[in-house]
């Protein structure tokens, strides 16, 4: 799935990802991997009752995010922004703006469960979220992961007014 230049506002759900859930198809033992490609877009006052205010992506996805912004989405669990498990989760995130997500219990703007799984997360702003734990971003997981978090000159990151309850 491509998504370019495209406005999700105030979408709900019920359950998880309040405008994009993205979940690997299974069929028997076999699992077809989604990929989602999303570029300049925008994710604004969503909700969602279950994991991921905004988007959920677990088993087998690759979600790859670039130029985007996403701002007040709210979850009553964890990741107000999005949430990702699982340990073939493949995630990136470049030049995205987190400003001003909320999460009930875990990750204000990204709950990143990353045993076993690749994500990297270069030149974002994130700004003014809160959560009872990881005002901006929670992470869990094993050994296996390789996580990296900013770089060098345009790569980095910026963490601003972000705010935690309990930890981090």
């Amino acid at each position: 799935v491509k998504i370019d230049n495209v406005k999700f506002i105030g979408n709900q759900a019920g359950s998880t990802g309040g405008a994009i859930s993205g979940v690997a198809a299974k069929s028997g033992t076999t699992t077809y991997a989604a990929k989602i490609t999303i570029t300049n877009s925008t994710f604004e006052d969503n909700y969602a009752k279950g994991n991921g205010g905004a988007l959920y992506a677990v088993n087998s996805t690759t979600l790859s995010v670039s130029g985007s912004t996403f701002k007040n989405n709210k979850t009553a669990t964890n990741g107000g922004a999005l949430y990702t498990a699982s340990s073939a989760v493949k995630v990136t995130f470049t030049n995205c703006l987190f400003e001003g997500n909320e999460a009930v219990a875990d990750a204000g703007a990204m709950f990143l469960d990353w045993y076993a799984a690749t994500s990297s997360i270069k030149g974002c702003t994130f700004a003014n979220n809160k959560a009872k734990r990881g005002g901006a971003l929670f992470v869990k997981g094993g050994t296996s992961g390789k996580m990296t978090i900013g770089g060098t000159g345009d790569e980095g990151c910026t963490f601003i007014g972000n705010e935690a309850n309990d930890a981090g």
